[in-house]
């Protein structure tokens, strides 16, 4: 039975006051229709609280788990008053303490709402609206004192820097309406009327309000407060003590782990937690608690570690326990609001419209599609000229997303030409993208009208209207998430009641960041005792019990952490917040029957020790332990993981420590991949049909011609959405001009004819950045036009090619195609100055000479170092055995439909020219991609079967169907087969 007046029962521990709570609760509980009241900390504890009260009792049905805000706001709400209360703690206070501030003379007060920053107004009032929620929570005798006109501090006069406050505070209270004395003395008379019985559980401090609230529900229907300490804040309120018997829990076993760097810790971290449940059986994740002052600052280091799924750390869940968040329609909202006022890049549109809200609505998909689309367009930011205009670049709308959006709307309705309407289409754009533009086109519509409908500073109302219309227009969950859009209109609700009449106006972006204020964030989901291994603040499931506590995190600049709130005075009776984080740390570690602590004691850097955290040594001895500390190595990979007493369980990592050692590591992926590729059965006999052009694509990719033929596998780079206006022709840009120039010219076109083009489709950069890009590439196509012209002024003649090539074991390929010489030489232009383009003309040479024709083929192209730019002229001369060359190369792309043939074109080439001379082993090591290598550029394909090293490209042995031309090794015997006759018929 709940005595009347406030009872204080202490007991030594969580779990008897647990006990003790089960014990009394059904006697308050004596109906279907009767309830209880159980305040506690935070809801995370209210759920373990209600679980485990469930498991004594069997039912927890009529129990309400509060926290002390919670039951305040139900006393406000029977008072009549909750909005009253809503407006004191929420944003109406900050936009009344703006609004105050901007009417004030103090000269400090004007300086800090001078700042261009955006948002800076508005996060400097809810600032000090948090100072003056502070004076009321902890000297509330203070607040009613400059209510009344008084000017001074707790202890005489305000300094200078303060003195300011009083006035603030009597302006905003005044323009919102709400005396917060008044407001807590009708929730204690409510408390004191309240019938329902209530109980408190281990809340080791409350705000002096709180502290009233609770000793008039003692004088009402009475209270009884459960807790760990006979001192405290209800040691002077309590009417009447109880102490229950039992034993208090026992030191916990100590553990302290010398790391590194963050990440360091968390590996160490998850190799000592996986230790300990393959010591103890019986130990499962819901015993285990991961306790960090700042969770923020390793969150993502241990969503990583613990998805790892060569570690057996990867089969234990991890959560945060208070899974607060916010809901994603409110995140979409204030993104949206928010892009009018950023550059909106091309990858900040596409990741907004591609957020699930606004996807599923426009059917938006994955977005891959959109990708392609906006990079084939050359989007890169802005919405629209008038956006632009914002940011100086008035005027100028190539590349922006409207005229992305008119470009391919102009390929859909006219494919690849400008159609008279002064831009090009986009040739990317197929039929069956009409939803995807049509939707595409819906949205950036409406986008650009909320721009200009949001532009101008507005009330709290007025900007709720704005954002009802912009949740109609713009978004649309699916069903199974339809609750966020019903909470979304819930909030908008609640603030245009709470800012009913409010005068204070809002930029766009303080609105959209007061949606994402912490008021407007519901507890999406509390995981607190789902059974997952949990992550907690010092704040969170304090004295509940746990096996195993490991502590991460624990650093000088967090605990003790800073003293006091920024901007407000000292007050004699607040509790001392660094006092508090110890104390809250000190209750995790006396929960636990083991403690782990995981500190950095080495330097990252150097490795040397490091000065230890002040706050684990005082741990240390408020347990009255003293542990050997375990010093851990500075990376996972060191040999010291793997030996001694304490072994790590990282899979990856001893890998990489065999490797080291010399011991032959299990193949990787890609070996793996180019052994099986390697050894792929051979096709029987038959007749093939192929044309030049086709053994000229294979012999410049041979991994993807193989990928293409055995599996059906197309490999392309995906398309690269860049943000930014090019200031500059890069070296591709300049590339493709100079080819499309030449293809012009040789095509009997003029390069007005390509000028336009190059305009229209807006490749280049804009203005005069362009036009000069534009010229200099021209120059460039005009020397190598002349170089070539004269022969390309020779009377065409094309030459039938029809070749019968006797494979042997593999039958036949049939060579047909056409090739056209002038004055009795095929000719071919390049802007490259790579060896792979050499290889078209070397094919049209071996064909013509094949052919029984006086074979020769002239390749004009740029040089490469030393005499980069200049135009220069490879002339391929008739070989002595063209048919037994061609037949070996038909042979080649037979095989390499079946096989993976181990030999890019580039280095192929490149050591043909070496095997003339003297090879040089040094060239052929070092790692792939680099420019300085006979490899240079690797593709889509070849990094599928080669890992980092250029060694790997010589390493493979020859196999059945390679050359036998006296090489042992694969790539040699084909460079040499291929490209030996090719470097040897260049002049």
């Amino acid at each position: 039975m709940v005595h009347v007046g406030f009872e204080l029962v202490v007991g030594p521990r969580w779990s008897v006051l647990v006990d003790e709570l089960a014990r009394l609760l059904p006697d308050v509980l004596t109906s279907p229709f009767s309830t209880a009241r159980v305040v506690v900390s935070t809801p995370a504890t209210g759920k373990v609280a209600s679980q485990q009260v469930a498991a004594r009792l069997g039912i927890s049905a009529g129990i309400a788990f509060q926290t002390p805000g919670q039951m305040e706001h139900e006393l406000a709400e029977r008072a009549g008053l909750a909005r009253e209360r809503a407006r004191w703690a929420g944003t109406p206070l900050d936009l009344a303490v703006l609004r105050a501030m901007e009417e004030s003379s103090s000269p400090l007060v004007l300086r800090a709402l001078s700042s261009p920053r955006p948002g800076q107004r508005r996060a400097t009032a809810s600032r000090i609206a948090r100072v003056f929620r502070h004076y009321a929570n902890h000297a509330p005798g203070l607040i009613d004192a400059w209510l009344a006109g008084d000017d001074e501090g707790p202890d005489g006069p305000l300094p200078d820097h303060a003195a300011w406050q009083p006035a603030v505070l009597r302006e905003a209270l005044a323009l919102l309406e709400v005396d917060p004395g008044e407001l807590a003395l009708a929730i204690n008379e409510q408390a004191a009327e309240d019938p329902t019985a209530t109980f408190l559980l281990a809340i080791d401090e409350v705000t002096s309000p709180q502290a009233a609230m609770f000793t008039a529900t003692g004088r009402g229907a009475g209270l009884v407060a459960l807790a760990l300490s006979p001192e405290g804040w209800t040691s002077g309120l309590a009417t009447h003590r109880r102490d229950l018997s039992g034993d208090p829990p026992a030191p916990p076993e100590v553990s302290v782990h010398d790391s590194h760097g963050q990440a360091r810790q968390v590996d160490v971290l998850r190799d000592e937690l996986v230790r300990a449940f393959a010591e103890d059986p019986t130990l499962q994740p819901r015993d285990v608690l991961i306790v960090c002052p700042q969770p923020q600052r390793y969150t993502h280091l241990l969503s990583a570690a613990f998805a790892d799924e060569s570690h057996p750390g990867a089969q234990l869940r991890f959560q945060s326990a208070a899974a607060l968040g916010l809901n994603p329609v409110l995140d979409v909202l204030a993104q949206i609001l928010l892009i009018s006022d950023t550059r909106a890049t091309a990858s900040q549109v596409i990741e907004l419209l591609l957020r699930p809200p606004v996807a599923h609505r426009w059917r938006l998909g994955d977005g891959q599609d959109l990708r392609e689309l906006s990079a084939a367009t050359g989007i890169r930011w802005g919405l629209d000229a008038g956006h632009r205009g914002r940011f100086d670049l008035a005027g100028i709308t190539q590349n922006t997303w409207m005229r992305g959006l008119d470009r391919l709307l102009i390929g859909l309705a006219a494919g690849h030409d400008d159609a008279g309407l002064g831009l090009t289409g986009v040739g990317a754009v197929q039929s069956s993208d009409m939803d995807l533009l049509g939707s595409l086109a819906e949205l950036l519509s409406r986008l650009r009208r909320l721009t200009a409908t949001t532009s101008s500073p507005a009330t709290v109302e007025d900007w709720v209207d704005r954002t009802r219309t912009a949740l109609a227009d713009l978004i649309g969950p699916p069903t199974t998430d339809e609750w966020q859009m019903v909470h979304a209109q819930a909030t908008l609700t609640r603030m245009a009641r709470d800012h009913a009449g409010d005068e204070a106006t809002l930029t766009r972006h303080e609105f959209a960041h007061m949606l994402t204020a912490s008021d407007a964030r519901p507890a999406l989901r509390i995981a607190a005792g789902n059974g997952s291994l949990h992550v907690v603040d010092l704040d969170e499931l304090v004295h509940v019990e746990h096996r195993l506590v490991a502590m991460l995190g624990v650093t000088d600049d967090v605990l003790p952490g800073p003293a006091g709130i920024p901007d407000a005075i000292a007050l004699p009776d607040a509790p001392d917040p660094r006092q508090r984080r110890l104390a809250r740390l000190l209750a995790h570690a006396r929960s636990a029957e083991r403690l782990i602590l995981v500190r950095q004691g080495f330097s990252s850097h150097t490795g040397r020790p490091d000065a230890k955290p002040v706050a684990v040594a005082w741990l240390l001895r408020q347990l009255n332990a003293d542990p050997q500390p375990i010093a851990h190595p500075a990376v996972s990979t060191a040999v010291a993981a793997f030996t001694g007493e304490r072994l790590s369980f990282d899979v990856a990592a001893l890998a990489g420590v065999l490797a080291r050692g010399g011991r032959v590591p299990r193949p990787s992926p890609t070996q793996r991949r180019r052994h099986a590729a390697r050894h792929e059965p051979v096709p029987a006999a038959q007749r093939y049909e192929v044309t030049l052009s086709q053994l000229a694509r294979f012999l410049e990719d041979p991994a993807r011609a193989f990928l293409r033929a055995r599996g059906g596998i197309i490999r392309y780079q995906d398309p690269e959405v860049s943000d930014e206006i090019p200031i500059a022709v890069d070296g591709l840009t300049r590339w493709k001009v100079i080819d499309e120039t030449l293809a012009t010219l040789r095509r009997g076109g003029t390069v007005d004819d390509v000028q336009r083009r190059i305009r229209l489709s807006e490749t280049l950069p804009p203005r005069e950045i362009g036009r000069c890009g534009f010229e200099a590439a021209i120059e460039d196509a005009w020397r190598l036009w002349s170089h070539a012209h004269e022969a390309l002024s020779l009377r065409p003649t094309s030459v039938a090619i029809d070749l019968a090539l006797d494979l042997g074991d593999l039958g036949e390929v049939r060579l047909l195609d056409h090739v056209t010489i002038h004055g009795g030489s095929a000719v071919h232009m390049t802007a490259s100055s790579g060896d792979t383009r050499l290889i078209a003309a070397w094919l049209d040479c071996l064909a013509l000479s094949a052919s029984g024709q006086v074979g020769a083929s002239t390749l004009f192209r740029f040089a490469s170092w030393p005499n980069k730019g200049q135009a220069e002229t490879v002339f391929f001369q008739t070989p002595t055995e063209p048919t037994a060359v061609l037949t070996a190369v038909a042979r080649a792309w037979v095989l390499g439909q079946a096989r993976l043939l181990p030999v890019p074109p580039e280095p192929g080439i490149a050591f043909a020219r070496q095997a003339r001379t003297r090879i040089d082993p040094t060239t052929w090591q070092g790692a792939l991609g680099d420019f300085r290598s006979p490899w240079p550029r690797l593709g889509e394909s070849w990094p599928l079967f080669y890992d980092d090293d250029l060694s790997e490209l010589v390493a493979d042995e020859v196999i059945d169907t390679d050359p036998a031309n006296g090489q042992s090794r694969a790539f040699p015997a084909w460079a040499i087969e291929l490209y030996g006759p090719l470097v040897g018929g260049m002049t």
